[in-house]
């Protein structure tokens, strides 16, 4: 992982990565009709799928979890079908970041934590979505922040340019709390790449969500 000295900082030139790290690399979901015969082999049952993306990517963003809380249950199966080293982000419930704006976090957060308990070393980074047009509130994400626990990864994406500042940076940082690095076009001008954690998440959506990368 990338270490900091304790301090926010930016990446020197265009996200170029000097010393060592571990990265993982995998995708927003992994059930899509369209990836057959591009991922998936053509004759490749659907029950199979996720064992054939686990031998190609290291990781998986679950995207679900963002819509609708899954029982224990939809956790264990995930646990069970995972490969030794596999790691899933969980994208945290809409019902705080959206529909609540971050208000009265504590008991969605023990909540969500509970159910994602059966994941065990599965689990990975817990990825934070706000809303676009969510006015800079850091008060409101410093008390979300003082409500989680720490011995998780906590990654903040922000939508709204107005986030962008030196007081998140500064708030995330002392958290050890990610700001995520991605390319959404909520951001109107090129994302500042600040770093603010001992590791790292990237997201790259492209315009709108069809762009092909390398």
């Amino acid at each position: 992982m990338i270490k900091g000295n304790g301090k926010p900082w930016r990446f020197p030139g265009d996200l170029q990565f000097y010393g060592r790290g571990a990265f993982r690399i995998g995708t927003s979901g992994y059930v899509y009709r369209h990836w057959k015969k591009i991922v998936y082999p053509e004759r490749l049952p659907q029950k199979q799928w996720f064992e054939h993306y686990t031998r190609l990517f290291g990781t998986v963003e679950i995207n679900n979890t963002f819509f609708r809380l899954p029982s224990s249950t939809v956790f264990e199966n995930w646990h069970k079908q995972a490969p030794p080293g596999f790691c899933y982000a969980l994208k945290f419930s809409r019902f705080v970041t959206h529909l609540k704006h971050l208000k009265d976090p504590d008991g969605p957060i023990s909540l969500f934590l509970e159910r994602a308990l059966p994941l065990g070393l599965f689990r990975g980074p817990l990825l934070v979505q706000l809303p676009p047009k969510f006015d800079l509130n850091l008060e409101r994400l410093k008390l979300f922040l003082n409500e989680v626990p720490r011995c998780y990864r906590w990654a903040i994406e922000v939508r709204d340019s107005r986030w962008l500042c030196d007081e998140l940076y500064s708030l995330l940082t002392a958290h050890n709390a990610s700001l995520v690095i991605h390319d959404h076009k909520d951001i109107p001008f090129r994302h500042p790449k600040i770093v603010t954690a001992d590791w790292i998440y990237l997201r790259f959506h492209g315009h709108n969500y069809t762009q092909c990368y390398s």
